[in-house]
């Protein structure tokens, strides 16, 4: 979750919420355009670790992949 905070305040990829690398990314699926609700899923080349969280009214101000 520190990861999408991180995502929301600086609008650019933070550390690995797993290990603390920079060799992280994600990317954001909206499944329902009007509302903004989705998924968000983030992954790590460096320790090979992800997970996804479920998102709502998301704004597309914000980087959908990284």
């Amino acid at each position: 979750m520190f990861y999408l905070a991180d995502l929301v305040k600086s609008k650019k990829k933070g550390a690995c919420p797993f290990c603390g690398a920079d060799a992280v990314h994600h990317d954001i699926t909206i499944l329902c355009e009007e509302r903004g609700d989705g998924f968000i899923e983030i992954w790590c080349d460096a320790c090979n670790r992800r997970d996804a969280y479920s998102i709502r009214g998301f704004k597309d101000n914000y980087p959908r992949e990284a």
